[in-house]
């Protein structure tokens, strides 16, 4: 509880074993850690918890008028939603051990790049 609102809790796991969304839908604000970053792939710690995690949050994003993740720009509730499509379709690639996929604008970079080298081996 904060006062008299009640704040959602979501067990996001995927990225670490201990995330956690949390959502105060009466500001119709959505903080998600370490999802849904316009500036960085996902990064994981395993695979099918992170698909999982992205299928619970689908329905609160919905719901959110913005998206707080840990990096990257607030994000408006269509932004949020395009980045979790975008995610999905890189888990895909990853999984499929596409070493060099399609990365979505603003996310393909030398740096970014590097860091799908690290998800392949850690998914492999």
């Amino acid at each position: 509880e904060l006062g008299e609102q009640e704040l959602e809790l979501h067990p996001s796991e995927g990225h670490t074993d201990d995330g956690m969304a949390v959502f105060a839908p009466w500001l119709g604000v959505l903080c998600v850690g370490d999802y849904l970053s316009d500036v960085e792939l996902p990064v994981l710690g395993s695979l099918d918890p992170y698909r999982a995690t992205l299928a619970r949050l689908a329905p609160v994003v919905e719901r959110a008028s913005f998206v707080v993740p840990g990096h990257g720009s607030v994000l408006s509730r269509a932004d949020a939603l395009r980045i979790l499509d975008e995610d999905l379709e890189y888990l895909d690639a990853l999984e499929a051990g596409e070493e060099r996929p399609r990365l979505p604008s603003g996310r393909d970079s030398a740096r970014q790049r590097a860091l799908h080298a690290e998800n392949l081996a850690a998914a492999g």
